[in-house]
């Protein structure tokens, strides 16, 4: 028996002043595949992301949700959106408030943060670091699909190898955008491609 899809859209169309970002795009997400949307830079990847996250609206076309999806959306900027006075630990627990402190440690450690480094605030980290957190942020408190713009950005290679094995590892379904060949191959089972705002 086939699974029903977790996403669909149809003929989805979404337009800014003078500019058509999407053009009756249609294309259907299965249940644990993973999505790469490819394209050159201002095709309207980032767009379709967010609206597939219900973080933007459209014009005109269909979004169907499958029963049961529960969406986590990682923008380009999540980082920025991190309590900068809050600790490592500390922001883990604000995304899961009823997750257990050794829990909480195991999920940061998965993302290089171990020991005292948990205590670090925001604030003091880097760029790369504060994705790491965001991202695992995310994982926290699961959902079973994920939407990721550019979650490989500021990362050193050894934190995109730590973020590859967990999404390998993350049993749901990904829809993500990346210009990280290596982590392209890795993880993705369906490669769409996004040309001028139009799916082809």
């Amino acid at each position: 028996m086939s699974t029903p899809p977790l996403l669909t859209i149809e003929g989805l169309t979404k337009a800014y002043p003078g500019v058509v970002a999407n053009d009756h795009v249609s294309f259907t997400i299965g249940e644990g595949e993973v999505h790469a949307l490819l394209g050159e830079n201002g095709a309207g990847k980032s767009t379709l992301l967010k609206i597939l996250s219900g973080v933007l609206p459209f014009e005109s076309g269909e979004k169907t949700e499958g029963h049961g999806v529960s969406i986590h959306y990682f923008a380009q900027h999540q980082a920025e959106t991190l309590n900068p006075e809050h600790t490592i630990l500390e922001s883990l627990a604000e995304a899961a408030p009823q997750a257990e402190t050794n829990y909480l440690r195991g999920i940061a450690g998965v993302f290089l943060f171990s020991g005292d480094d948990q205590k670090k605030p925001i604030k003091a980290l880097s760029g790369g670091e504060r994705n790491r957190v965001a991202l695992a942020r995310m994982l926290v408190e699961p959902a079973n699909t994920l939407l990721l713009d550019e979650p490989t950005n500021h990362l050193d290679p050894g934190s995109v190898d730590v973020l590859t094995d967990a999404m390998t590892d993350f049993p749901g379904t990904i829809v993500f955008i990346s210009h990280d060949p290596t982590f392209l191959s890795r993880i993705s089972t369906r490669v769409v491609e996004i040309e001028e705002g139009i799916q082809t």
